[in-house]
């Protein structure tokens, strides 16, 4: 059975080459959040495995500045999100992701413990490994 990649790493590369997240959102997508300024942070949220074929839920995200006023940095961050991944399709970190949906969001979502501003989207990927879909 030929191994899945990581549909994270996939969701990361995908994001990162999209201009239109990027200029919200810089290089700053990752599983950690390591910054206060503007982030996106994914995590798996659910989804099932089974042989040849993964259909992980992914947590984005999306961060405002720390310590600002809300400027709506978040919730455009996310609609931007929710926008590229309607278009996600190829191979992607190790990864044949066959199509992506919003299942959720952009909903705002501040940070209870710091009011730091916080939009969320919830993706449900559609992902093979790279060798079966050859």
């Amino acid at each position: 059975m030929a191994e899945l990649g990581d549909p994270g790493e996939a969701l990361r590369l995908f994001l990162r080459s999209r201009g239109a997240v990027t200029a919200l959102s810089g290089t700053r997508i990752s599983v950690k959040l390591d910054s206060g300024d503007p982030s996106i942070r994914y995590s798996l949220a659910g989804g099932r495995a089974a042989w040849g074929e993964h259909d992980p839920l992914m947590l984005v995200e999306c961060w405002g500045r720390a310590n600002a006023t809300d400027d709506g940095t978040a919730h455009r961050m996310a609609r931007e999100v929710a926008e590229a991944v309607e278009g996600l399709r190829g191979s992607w970190g190790g990864c044949w992701v066959a199509g992506a949906s919003v299942e959720s969001g952009p909903s705002d979502s501040p940070d209870p413990q710091t009011s730091r501003p916080r939009a969320l989207v919830t993706v449900r990927l559609q992902s093979y490994p790279l060798e079966a879909a050859v």
